[in-house]
């Protein structure tokens, strides 16, 4: 069986398989540079207050801590079977760059302010990543639920599978708890968790047939 190591020594001599990892860098850090000033424009623009009868029922606390926790314990599980697998790296790396785009797209066609009873997120890397202390229009949908359902979505093994869609489940509650999402946007989270999935394996089976990438398997 070949280890990881191994595995990646082996597609990394293939030049397809480098320029399909330079690519899919290359967008993440345009991304990443992009989100802030998307971000700073989103959070001044009027946006829609809706009534959320879900969160009405839920007293609002600050479980910023536990977001923290949850949200990267499970992304740590993820780079350690990315660093394991290229296949998995590429499924998970393009999946999210369509999560990311597709948010862009979500965030600027549905303007909403932030639910009633909001009690701003603390989470220091967030603050590097949108380089401002509180951004809170970044609402439909869920970016925090959608990663980790497309965690658990594409890892392989029964049981990283039930740790990441645990988790998303713990997410999606955590969320409304502290108000910092609609219902609405938990909702949507998954169903476009599932359309990133297949685009990811779309694309990573593009890559793996021409280069004929051998399985993590």
């Amino acid at each position: 069986m070949n280890t990881g190591k191994n595995l990646w020594a082996n597609q990394w001599s293939n030049s397809f398989f480098r320029k399909s990892i330079f690519l899919s860098g290359s967008i993440l850090i345009l991304i990443v540079i992009g989100f802030p000033v998307f971000f700073s424009f989103v959070q001044q623009r009027q946006g829609k207050l809706l009534m959320d009868p879900v969160l009405r029922m839920v007293p609002a606390r600050d479980v910023s801590i536990w977001i923290f926790v949850v949200l990267y314990a499970t992304i740590a599980l993820a780079i350690t079977r990315m660093v394991r697998s290229p296949e998995i790296f590429v499924r998970l790396s393009w999946a999210y760059i369509f999560l990311c785009m597709t948010r862009l797209l979500t965030i600027s066609i549905v303007s909403l302010d932030p639910p009633e009873g909001l009690i701003d997120l603390v989470d220091p890397f967030t603050i590097i990543f949108y380089h401002a202390e509180n951004i809170t229009k970044d609402l439909f949908f869920s970016g925090h639920v959608s990663t980790l359902f497309l965690i658990g979505l594409c890892l392989p093994g029964k049981k990283d599978k039930m740790i990441a869609f645990s988790a998303s489940a713990m997410m999606a509650i955590l969320v409304l708890v502290q108000h910092i999402h609609y219902s609405l946007d938990v909702i949507a989270a998954p169903v476009f968790s599932i359309l990133f999935w297949y685009m990811g394996v779309k694309v990573c089976s593009i890559v793996c047939k021409l280069h004929k990438c051998p399985s993590e398997h």
